[in-house]
């Protein structure tokens, strides 16, 4: 009896072992890659930015299919690399649309509030002069 659990106990490590052995690490690059996918994709940049979102999606299904085929191989680290930087330019593009948007409603909320005082709008900041 001791040596049947025996046996069963040290198939069971082994088993364990091997199934350990058989999952692939994800490398961090890729990790963050998908975080970053998974944050922009709820947010403004989805509705901004959606081509730069499809294009690092495409670049992290060649990742996830390079990991499922290879393991953790440089290929892989390089897919996740370009979507990670495509993620970056759309974000950075996302704000900067978001960003004119602002200063777009600025510039009209003051138009308006100058008519309402029965002021002309003026051209603040403008180092030209309309009298010669």
């Amino acid at each position: 009896m001791k040596t049947t659990n025996t046996i069963l106990i040290r198939a069971l490590a082994l088993a364990g072992l091997f199934s350990a052995c058989a999952t692939t690490n994800v490398p961090a690059q890729l990790g963050v890659a998908r975080d970053t996918y998974t944050d922009l994709s709820s947010g403004p940049a989805a509705k901004l930015t959606p081509v730069e979102l499809d294009d690092a999606r495409q670049a992290l299904e060649k990742a996830n299919q390079e990991l499922a085929a290879h393991g953790d191989t440089n290929v892989c680290r390089d897919y996740a690399y370009i979507a990670q930087n495509k993620l970056d330019l759309g974000d950075a593009m996302a704000q900067t649309e978001m960003d004119r948007r602002t200063i777009v409603e600025a510039l009209k909320a003051g138009a308006m509030g100058q008519q309402a005082r029965g002021e002309e709008p003026s051209m603040s900041g403008s180092s030209v002069s309309s009298e010669p």
